[in-house]
Order: structure tokens, then C-alpha cells, then sequence
């Protein structure tokens, strides 16, 4: 089929005369508005805005600014007002050295120049975050909220990813040589960025640069990059820098990144520098020395590894020779500690071995352990009936004797375990966890066909009537209950389920009226079974609209806060509709609690989500911790009357999405910009 369209276009021409006229009678003036870029690029009058003073430290000061040719907010660089030549140009090495690696956990830099007043600058990508010093210090601290996002594998993947940057700087034969905690900057959604290239060094084809397919173009030059002015001088920081980097004149290599990478993961463990002193002369002699006490002498109250404390031990080693021979090497060895298995570092014996083998695979353990124990018994049985049957001829009363030993201790093994299964199923009741309620029905149904022992039948058919009961599936439920003594604390269920289930088909979803009686019942004898009907309500039943579901939300709510309709107002909630969305107002409502005490993710634990709420009021409410609504999303927000916020918990507003917060609250305007700067704050009063 031929590409020509012409003939094609002339018989559209034909048939539509006034089509071409549609497109040729825009003016000029209408195109200005299809082109806005391309405008704004010709019109261009500068390429940064006005710079907004953000911090400074070490050797530069960092400002916020937009690129007004990509229109994105970028970070300005500038050296210290009184720097030196030397010193400008040393600015201008870093920057350069740092454009020439591009890589995700590499702070990027995206244009280097001199000002309208000839100073030096460079720009690059702003991001939210914390140092990974400062996160340390929280944990040190006991902050609770650093606590639950930086558990220890968190801490150990964000090492991985420094270690990633490092491995791809020495592939371009480039150093580091200030590897520390505060400069690596760990954003909000995971990202880890290694910074501060300023003491970087370019290596020219040694052999301890990591060789890859690079074509030299590529590299970086050394001959401009390197700092030539600072030769003989010690440069680091005391207690994360190599030996060879406390000595003038040391030599340095890609060892001595892996030293300070050793520094870094032994800070992250025990909170403190490998190495420390009351003086840089102090903690110098002890670097030369080697004094370094393992992690697990150096501190208490926390379990460290005997496998991750050998790999931060042999990247600490005092001879570089003595250390991983690359950051590769590095990384494979966190990821074998990662994955369960013991580091070469180790050098575990077949002990350790076999524990860690078991903690990869309890579940192929035990059954291999059950195994094991059926085969042995298997086995004796086998054992003791061929010796009864060779010494049958010999004494039949022998023979009788020992397969009466042999019944007896069979029964009391199978005692042993029927009271083992008897145990599982009691202890899922006791913790009143119906979480994966189909795939326990098939389970404890399957088991049923062969269990005997008339107690377990009775805790397994209990448990499994209870587990239909909260999927709503009452006929099942209720022939459960109908075949055991149910337990006192369950007959309120058993009665709930005949009731309903007469009425209704199993796998058909009660409407909203009759969710909310329903739950109006059960909350009065067993609130966890309430929680969980609830959030199968929520999370399977078919799409219903917010309105509808806004009655089952409510009883929720009473639920979660302890309230009745004689202690709140008779009047039910109602939600507005908004050009927006979907507004609900709880003002002056004394709900404080709004997540379901279950263990599913948040988003599923709150019972406002499933509204999906525009605009929520809280104001002069029950809340008084923002973590109370974490879990769903809304763009407008009203907490007028909450007086305080703690600075560790503005992460709530991310969390949330909100973009507009109307307040009360004490925190100057200055203050909130800071802590919240994607939201727009809107001041209101606080008049009750």
C-alpha cells in the first residue's frame, strides 16, 4: 500500500471545502498562545530568579532558585564570599568533577558559569530530606516515627545504594575520599544521594581503578579536576578517613573509599565513628593504630550481627591489602548477609551455616523436621514389628508385651501432635485474627476431613465459623456454629449469623442500612469482629457510592471513639458535593480515632478512605495528632483549634496529599513554609 496521501487529501478537499478554512483562519496573535516555550526561551531577560538563601557550610553557600529555562527549582552553589582565587577555582573543580558522574545516587549538577559580577556558581537538583547524620541522631534520640522508617534493612538498602555511587565513580576512576554521614542526603521516597565532591581525586589509569568499557572521551580529565594547590596535606574527616589518608603524602586509592565505607555502616550500627577522640591528634594516632573495638563490644542494649559486623571489620582493616579489594566485593557481601547467608568475612562453620539455612527456610524446615520424625517413627514401628515377628516363635507373650509398648507409645505421639494442632487453632482465636479469610476457610476445611479428635474439631469448626461470619457468608457461619457448643463469647455471632442467614445467600453483600444494623449488633459483644467485617466491607464488596457507604463509615466511627448516639448529636453525617469533589465536615465532632486497630496497612485501616474525600473538616474536633487520619488522601484539610505540631510529624501532610490547610495553630507562617512547602496554609480563627 503506498504513503501517498495526496490523492486522498484532494478527494477530502473536494467533499469538504471548508475544512482547510477551519485551520487557515487563525491569526498570529492566536498562535502565541500554542507556544508559550518556544516564547518564553525568545524572550528570555536571565536564566535563573532571584536566589533565596537556603544554607551554607564548609567551603560554599546554597541558595533556591528556578531555572527559568526548564522551569524547575534547582539548588545555586556559590563559594564563600571571601574565598580566595585558589579557592574559586577548587569550587569550580567540584562542580565539574561532580557533572562528570551521572548516576541515580549521585547528587546531579546541571550548569556551572560565573554570575553578572564574574563569582563562580553551579546548580543542581534541590530535594527534601534529612542527612543520614541527622537521621542517626533521631534514632539515637528514640524518635518514634525514625524508629518505624529507618528499621535496620531500611538503613542497610540505603547503604547499598551509596555503595552502588561509589562502585560507578571509581568505574570512572574517580575518589571520593569524604565519605561521611552528613554527606549523604536520604529524600522522602528513598532516594540516597552521595554529595560534596569537593576532596575528590581523578586516578589515571592505575590498577586500582575498576576497568570498564568507557570510552575515554567519557572519563574525567584529571589533569583540570584534580586539586593541584593541596598536595602533603591531610584531607578528610578524622574518624571516617583511611590511615593512608591521616598520613601526608599517603597513598590513596579506591581502598580507601571502602575504608570510609566500612566507617559509614559501622556509624550506622552503633551510632557513633568507628574511631573518636577529644582531639584530631587523638583520633589520627588511633587511626594509624587500628584501634577500632567491634561492633558488638562497642554497644549495648542492640543485637549486631556476627556476619555484618565481619564485613565492617574487614572494610576497616588497617592494611589496605587487608580490605575488599573493590566496592563490588563490598556490596556482594551485604547482599549475601541480606539474602540470609553467611559473608566470606564470616568464615562461618557448619554450625552458623545450618542456622542461617533454617532462618531462610523455616517452612522447608519443619516439614523436613516433621518428616524426619514421621520416617523415625515409621521406622521403630517397622523395627519393633519385624523383631516381634522373628521372636513370635520364641514367646508369644513377649511378642504381646512389645506391641503393646509399641501401641502406647504411638498413641501418645499422635496425642502429642493432635494437642499441637488443638493449640494453632486456639491460639488464632485468642488473637481474634480473621486477616486472609478465604485461604484459611480452604485450609481448615481441607484439615477437617481428616481430624478425629473430636476437641480440635471443635476449636477448628468455632474458628472456621467465625471466619465466614466475617465475610458475611451466614449459611456456612451458622451450619459451623450448629454442629459445636459454641463458646459464651461467641453465641451473640452464632445467633447474628441464623439470623441474616436466613435471609440471605451466601456470597451477596448486605446493603448499607443493613451493614449498619448489623454492626450496630456486633459492636455490642465483640468490637474486633465489628473491625473486621468492616474491613471487608470495604475492601470487596462491590463499588457502592460515598454516600451510600457514608452510614457504615459513621457506626465505624462510633465505634473506633466509644460513642453512642445519646453521647454525640442524632443527626447523621452528610456529604456535600463540590465542584472539587466530595466535602465532609466533623467539625465539633468528638472523633479522634479513625484508623482500625487490625493489622493491614494503613490505607486499609481507615474508615474514611473509601469516601475519597476532596475536602475534610476536622476543626474544633476530637484530633489532636495528625497521625490519627494517616492513610488517606485529601486535598483540602481544616484543623483549626489544633494549637502544636511536632516538627518529626509534618510528613503527614505528604502522606495525605493535602494541598491546602486551614489552621489555627501557633507556628509562625514562616515556620510552616518551611516544614511543608508543597502546602498552601490559609490562617483562620479559632472561635469556638
Amino acid at each position: 500500500m503506498s504513503d501517498d496521501y495526496s490523492e486522498l487529501e484532494q478527494e477530502l478537499g473536494e467533499r469538504l471545502p471548508d475544512l482547510g478554512n477551519l485551520y487557515e483562519s487563525t491569526t498570529d496573535g492566536d498562535y502565541e498562545y500554542l507556544r508559550p516555550i518556544l516564547d518564553s526561551l525568545r524572550n528570555e531577560k536571565g536564566h535563573y530568579t532571584d536566589e533565596t538563601f537556603v544554607s551554607a557550610g564548609g567551603e560554599k553557600r546554597i541558595f533556591k532558585v528556578r531555572d527559568l529555562r526548564t522551569d524547575r527549582i534547582v539548588a545555586l552553589a556559590k563559594p564563600l564570599e571571601d574565598a580566595s582565587e585558589e579557592q574559586k577555582e577548587q569550587f569550580l573543580r567540584e562542580g565539574r568533577l561532580t557533572a562528570c558522574l551521572q548516576h541515580p545516587n549521585i547528587l546531579s549538577v546541571h550548569d556551572e558559569g560565573l554570575d553578572a559580577d564574574g563569582n563562580p556558581f553551579f546548580t543542581m537538583e534541590y530535594v527534601h530530606g534529612d542527612t543520614l547524620k541527622e537521621i542517626i541522631r533521631k534514632l539515637q534520640a528514640g524518635d518514634e516515627s525514625y524508629i518505624r522508617r529507618f528499621p535496620l534493612p531500611r538503613l542497610l538498602e540505603l547503604f547499598v545504594k551509596i555503595c552502588d555511587a561509589v562502585a560507578y565513580a571509581h568505574s570512572r576512576g574517580v575518589l571520593h575520599l569524604d565519605i561521611k554521614p552528613s554527606n549523604i542526603f536520604v529524600g522522602p521516597y528513598g532516594e540516597a544521594l552521595l554529595c560534596d565532591w569537593g576532596l575528590g581525586k581523578v586516578l589515571r589509569n592505575e590498577a586500582n581503578v575498576n576497568a570498564v568499557d568507557v570510552p575515554v572521551e567519557e572519563l574525567p580529565n584529571g589533569d583540570i579536576l584534580n586539586d593541584l594547590t593541596k598536595t602533603g596535606f591531610v584531607k578528610g574527616t578524622p574518624g571516617f578517613m583511611a590511615p593512608e589518608q591521616v598520613v601526608s603524602h599517603g597513598k590513596v586509592s579506591t581502598r580507601s573509599d571502602i575504608y570510609s565505607l566500612g566507617a559509614l555502616l559501622y556509624f550506622m550500627l552503633v551510632y557513633r565513628p568507628p574511631v573518636s577522640g577529644e582531639s584530631m591528634l587523638e583520633v589520627a594516632e588511633l587511626t594509624l593504630n587500628g584501634n577500632i573495638k567491634p561492633p558488638s563490644k562497642a554497644v549495648y542494649g542492640r543485637h549486631v550481627s556476627s556476619g555484618l559486623e565481619a564485613v565492617v571489620m574487614k572494610a576497616l582493616a588497617l592494611d589496605p591489602a587487608d580490605r575488599y579489594q573493590s566496592v563490588q566485593a563490598f556490596r556482594d557481601e551485604l547482599d549475601r548477609f541480606l539474602m540470609g547467608f553467611a559473608t566470606e568475612a564470616q568464615d562461618a562453620g557448619w554450625v552458623v551455616q545450618a542456622g542461617l539455612l533454617i532462618k531462610r527456610r523455616p517452612f522447608a524446615f519443619r516439614v523436613a523436621l516433621i518428616s524426619f520424625f514421621l520416617l523415625l517413627l515409621v521406622g521403630v514401628g517397622a523395627f519393633f514389628r519385624v523383631l516381634g515377628e522373628k521372636r513370635e516363635a520364641e514367646a508369644a507373650r513377649n511378642e504381646a508385651q512389645r506391641n503393646l509398648v509399641l501401641y502406647k507409645q504411638e498413641t501418645e505421639v499422635s496425642m502429642a501432635l493432635s494437642d499441637s494442632i488443638r493449640a494453632t487453632a486456639l491460639d488464632f482465636i485468642n488473637d481474634e485474627d480473621f486477616l486472609n479469610a478465604p485461604g484459611k476457610i480452604k485450609a481448615i476445611t481441607s484439615h477437617l476431613q481428616q481430624e478425629t479428635d473430636p476437641g480440635n474439631r471443635q476449636v477448628m469448626l468455632e474458628y472456621l465459623a467465625l471466619l465466614h461470619f466475617v465475610v458475611q457468608d451466614f449459611r456456612q457461619a451458622g451450619e459451623c456454629f450448629s454442629r459445636i457448643q459454641v463458646s459464651k463469647r461467641y453465641e451473640a455471632c452464632r445467633d447474628l449469623a441464623l439470623q441474616y442467614g436466613a435471609n440471605k445467600s451466601d456470597h451477596e453483600w448486605l446493603n448499607a442500612e443493613e451493614m449498619v444494623a448489623l454492626l450496630n449488633e456486633v459492636k455490642r459483644h465483640i468490637r474486633y469482629v465489628a473491625y473486621y467485617m468492616a474491613y471487608y466491607y470495604f475492601s470487596e464488596h462491590p463499588r457502592m457510592s460515598a454516600e451510600e457507604l457514608l452510614p457504615v463509615v459513621e457506626v465505624m466511627l462510633d465505634t473506633l471513639n466509644n460513642l453512642s448516639y445519646t453521647e454525640k448529636s442524632m443527626s447523621r453525617l452528610e456529604l456535600t458535593s463540590r465542584d472539587q469533589g466530595l466535602h465532609l465536615s466533623l467539625s465539633g465532632e468528638p472523633y479522634s480515632i479513625f484508623i482500625m486497630p487490625i493489622p493491614v496497612p494503613i490505607r486499609q485501616a481507615n474508615v474514611l478512605r473509601p469516601l475519597k474525600l476532596h475536602s475534610l473538616d476536622l476543626s474544633r474536633s476530637g484530633l489532636t495528632d495528625l497521625e490519627r487520619i494517616n492513610g488517606m488522601l485529601v486535598d483540602e484539610l481544616n484543623i483549626a483549634g489544633l494549637e502544636d505540631i511536632p516538627v518529626y510529624k509534618f510528613y503527614i501532610f505528604e502522606r495525605l496529599k493535602v494541598r491546602k490547610v486551614f489552621h489555627s495553630l501557633e507556628h509562625p507562617d514562616k515556620y510552616l513554609r518551611k516544614h511543608a512547602p508543597q502546602v498552601e496554609f490559609v490562617r483562620v480563627e479559632n472561635s469556638m
